[in-house]
């Protein structure tokens, strides 16, 4: 389930899927994450110290036949998983993703888990043991690096302006779960409402109750049909991401006003 939680929080990010061996080391970072961050691990099974880096074989199933450096398909279903877990998995993929496949192998063999299990080939396939892994990620990038959109796959560099963007980050730490929903979103807009149009994300505090959101603010000079629009592609993409909105929500929308500054 894991792991074809984290193929899918990987599609959702970059537009494609990992290949087996990135599939392999982005779960041994989102493991790393869980186990520093909430004591416990992201999934029973155990990661052995193979020849080429941690790897869970356990997960070979998934995909299976797929050669090690071509995309693994996406799966059908993408389960749900508790909030912890997919905050691993985002952190992970968000971090590391975006490395290539060998760099990020070779990364892998540079740090104390696998080092010390592996030991110059004298442990190979034993298990890299939970509290060392506990211990070394707790001071890790994964951990200590704030967490937040505003990165290389960052909102700005797609030309989405943020309201407050320290009050953004902070919400999206404090939900993490929510940003493959968010990115989703702001990228099915950009591609699927024609003509230049601008978009702002911002978090709202109703001033009725005390409860705040993300509002992915869409702006066009001409929005006759704009709400229609924006109403059917958050649909479409809660349909197919299917996020938690019991804690923290987003939505997409206008307010009909024309654009301070238009980007196509």
């Amino acid at each position: 389930m894991v792991a074809e939680a984290l193929i899918g929080a990987y599609h959702s990010r970059y537009g494609k899927t990992p290949c087996p061996k990135q599939l392999e080391k982005l779960l041994y970072y989102a493991e790393g994450h869980h186990l520093a961050t909430t004591g416990t691990p992201l999934f029973d099974e155990d990661i052995q110290a193979w020849e080429q880096g941690p790897v869970c074989p356990k997960v070979l199933p998934v995909y299976g036949g797929v050669k090690k450096y071509d995309p693994i398909p996406l799966p059908k279903i993408i389960p749900a998983l508790h909030k912890t877990a997919i905050a691993s998995i985002v952190i992970a993929v968000a971090l590391f993703g975006k490395l290539d496949a060998d760099i990020i192998g070779e990364k892998t063999h540079t740090e104390a888990p696998y080092a010390q299990t592996w030991d110059g080939g004298l442990g190979k396939n034993k298990v890299i043991p939970e509290q060392t892994m506990r211990e070394f990620f707790k001071t890790h990038e994964i951990v200590t690096t704030p967490m937040t959109i505003i990165d290389d796959k960052s909102l700005i560099s797609q030309g989405v302006a943020i309201e407050q963007s320290d009050v953004v980050a902070d919400y999206l730490r404090a939900h993490p779960h929510l940003e493959p929903f968010l990115n989703e979103l702001i990228q099915r807009a950009q591609t699927e409402i024609a003509g230049a149009k601008e978009i702002t994300v911002e978090v709202y505090q109703d001033p009725e109750i005390d409860h705040r959101y993300l509002n992915v603010l869409v702006r066009q000079a001409e929005c006759t049909e704009l709400g229609t629009a924006l109403d059917i592609i958050w649909e479409n993409t809660f349909n197919t991401l299917k996020p938690n909105l019991m804690n923290g929500t987003v939505n997409l929308m206008t307010d009909f006003c024309p654009p301070k500054t238009v980007a196509a």
